[in-house]
């Protein structure tokens, strides 16, 4: 009985990763950014000298946009939250972040909507990193 506990415990996390992966999350995104998926599209989120860009990707990684879209980002660290103010750009959302948020250690989550399609709230680990 442990043996098929073990091996169906294997199955489910060999799954859950492959899943994981099959969304471009295991690879830097088109503009050298961290992917993960929210929803019917994706976040590509990429740290810069002054802050964090977030773009909202279609399915297919391409065509970024800001209209009827929107990001919440909160940044989790020494059990406090941190509410960024991210503005729209171009094509893209930018939050500014002061050195001392750039230095913390936690979680940044965002809650995106794209072309008025709400996403789940998705985390990256802070600082940025590779999944």
């Amino acid at each position: 009985m442990k043996n098929i506990s073990v091996f169906a415990g294997f199955v489910l996390a060999t799954l859950c990763t492959t899943s994981l992966f099959a969304h471009g999350e295991d690879k830097p995104g088109p503009h050298g950014g961290f992917i993960r998926m929210p929803g019917a599209f994706h976040t590509e989120v990429m740290a810069e000298k002054a802050g964090l860009r977030i773009m909202l990707l279609d399915i297919n990684f391409q065509n970024p946009t800001v209209e009827d879209s929107s990001v919440k980002v909160t940044l989790k660290a020494d059990n406090k939250e941190i509410l960024l103010k991210c503005k729209t750009d171009k094509d893209s959302f930018f939050c500014p972040m002061t050195g001392h948020l750039r230095e913390k250690k936690g979680i940044l989550a965002i809650q995106a909507m794209r072309h008025k399609a709400k996403g789940a709230q998705v985390e990256y680990p802070f600082p940025l990193q590779q999944a």
